[in-house]
């Protein structure tokens, strides 16, 4: 279909003398249909029979500027002399160059105006896109995949998984000596696994201290996974919010698992805190939740402001996407778009790649892994994708990606490992506060583990605080003996380790342990110079360290320890026997 913008731009290329021919290859090179081109080559001829103006060739320029230019200096007070004449014919040369050269200027930027090549259309999407702060999404996603089945044990050293996630090697999450690649079972089976999404959902980073988002998924899912293991998922449902550091998850069909009741978080929403669930844990289990190796790698993962703009600056820099095809222009969201076809740039794609972990590690690649690593772990990887291509439909006034389809596979010979992936990408309201409501009825997920798994963490919190105490109590055992090799007798009390200094100014033991549950200093008595009782009491009677410890009822003459004790902090009750005491003690 014709529009006034093509008939403007025809008719000053013709002004301008421009051939008919070379206008209509630019058009159809910039997108335009042939049969439109025509169209308007008609009408505009059409309208000019009708009006007849007079046509403005380059000797008309040349004898109204010659004429401009005699008649100003034919009027001046000098006569006209030899160096008047030359002056008249340079003047008139110099005005029809400028002339022709801003006529030929004026061109070229209305075309680039009106009809930008692909190439710059791509450079000034990847320029808005990096100023997005906040969007509307929606879309699918396909993805297939298989191989055989990896020997049992061995599943996060198997090399496919290795290949398929190479950040992870990057990141520190897999040791680079899992890529001495491990020998699989003959295959037992073909396992492949089928998964489809359909999403949408609205991200606002507009404040990078308070970032929101809002997104849902619907998942459906096939696993064949060999040896006759079959399993599927059917529209599970998944809604996530995040507010701050704060996060929001609910979960609707939620398929039915053997010894877990799923029926009290099935459509609840649930608020997850990672520092309030840290503290809870710490409490529960007497050790932290995350060790420093994933703090650490959490820590990175939170980019800063500063490598947000740096990510930002790296994407405009690598022209990844390359155009092979310029389609008919569509409407996407009641705005007109460019349509092209584009593949991927491995070498640029890969180089991208690289430029962001540098500044997510705040260190190259290089310092973590040798040039051979990187190549294999990272190129190797890359090359095996043997298709990465899709379309693109890009605003024609903000030149923002208003949709996108892509589609990849992916295939190791030597694993036997094959990824298929197809995607639909739609975006809108680009850079629109993003209002995340806070679901109201959201439970702690302290409270939701609690309810689901309370007797599992009921027990397991009670074998960590039995454990911390006879490691506490070995521990102690030590810093005796190393008092003792220092003033030949054992001290009158534990706080005496504490208090006690060598040369170099350091105590035996600067903090004196305690009950992890009571906060009771651990029951202690001095026979001699050279003999002691130490005890704690456990909370689990059939904990094996009873088994093997003094069972001393009493050492000496005013031990306040009872070795077969059931009281609290090894107390003496003249009850408990071998068997059934809690008391874990130990003797010199």
């Amino acid at each position: 279909m014709i529009t006034q913008e093509l008939i403007n731009y025809i008719s000053e290329q013709l002004k301008q003398g421009v051939e008919k021919e070379k206008i209509k290859n630019d058009l159809i090179s910039a997108g335009w249909q042939t049969s439109d081109i025509e169209e308007a080559f008609n009408n505009i001829t059409s309208a000019g029979n009708e009006k007849k103006p007079q046509s403005f060739s380059e000797s008309d320029a040349v004898s109204q500027s010659q004429n401009k230019a005699s008649f100003e200096l034919n009027n001046s007070e000098y006569p006209d002399t030899s160096w008047q004449k030359t002056l008249k014919k340079t003047l008139v040369l110099f005005i029809l160059v400028i002339s022709t050269a801003l006529a030929a200027v004026g061109g070229v930027f209305a075309y680039r105006y009106y009809f930008p090549s692909p190439e710059d259309v791509i450079i000034k999407m990847m320029e808005k896109s990096a100023e997005i702060n906040s969007v509307e999404f929606a879309g699918d996603v396909k993805i297939e995949f298989g191989t055989t089945i990896p020997k049992a044990g061995n599943i996060l050293k198997n090399k496919y998984l290795n290949k398929i996630f190479p950040a992870s090697i990057i990141m520190g999450l897999v040791s680079p000596s899992n890529f001495d690649y491990l020998k699989e079972l003959p295959p037992p089976g073909q396992d492949k696994i089928a998964i489809s999404l359909n999403f949408n959902g609205i991200s606002d980073i507009s404040d990078p201290n308070n970032q929101k988002s809002s997104f849902s998924i619907l998942l459906n899912a096939d696993l064949n996974l060999g040896f006759e293991i079959e399993f599927n998922i059917r529209n599970l449902g998944i809604d996530m919010k995040t507010v701050g550091k704060i996060n929001y998850i609910k979960l609707n069909n939620i398929p039915k698992f053997p010894f877990f009741d799923t029926d009290s978080i099935e459509n609840q929403w649930i608020k997850i805190n990672i520092e309030s669930l840290e503290e809870t844990f710490e409490k529960e289990f007497g050790q932290e939740l995350f060790g420093e190796d994933i703090k650490s790698i959490q820590k990175q993962q939170e980019l800063s402001p500063e490598q947000i703009e740096k990510i930002r600056e790296i994407v405009k820099k690598y022209k990844f996407l390359k155009i092979t095809d310029i389609l008919t222009s569509e409407k996407i969201e009641g705005k007109n778009a460019y349509h092209y076809k584009f593949i991927i740039d491995k070498k640029e794609i890969k180089n991208l790649y690289l430029e962001v972990m540098k500044i997510i590690l705040k260190k190259p690649a290089s310092e973590i892994l040798d040039s051979e690593s990187i190549d294999k772990i990272i190129g190797q990887t890359f090359d095996k994708f043997e298709m990465m291509e899709g379309e693109i439909w890009i605003g024609k006034n903000d030149f923002m990606p208003y949709k996108i389809f892509f589609t990849s596979n992916f295939k190791d010979a030597e694993s036997k490992f094959f990824a298929n992936i197809s995607s639909n990408l739609n975006f809108k309201n680009f850079n629109k506060p993003a209002r995340i409501e806070i679901p109201s009825s959201a439970k702690p997920i302290e409270e939701i583990l609690k309810k689901i798994l309370e007797p599992s963490i009921s027990e397991a919190s009670v074998k960590a605080r039995d454990a911390r105490r006879i490691a506490d109590i070995r521990q102690l055992q030590i810093a005796l003996e190393m008092y003792y090799d220092y003033n030949s007798k054992y001290p009158k009390d534990l706080q005496s380790l504490a208090t006690y200094k060598f040369k170099s100014g350091i105590a035996i033991m600067p903090e004196i342990q305690e009950d992890p549950l009571t906060s009771v200093p651990y029951s202690y008595y001095l026979c001699s110079a050279g003999s002691y009782h130490l005890g704690a009491t456990l909370e689990l009677p059939n904990n094996a360290a009873l088994r093997g410890d003094q069972n001393i009822n009493s050492l000496c003459a005013g031990d306040i320890v009872d070795g077969i004790s059931a009281a609290p902090n090894c107390g003496k009750d003249n009850k408990a026997t071998k068997e059934t005491d809690l008391c874990y003690d130990i003797s010199l």
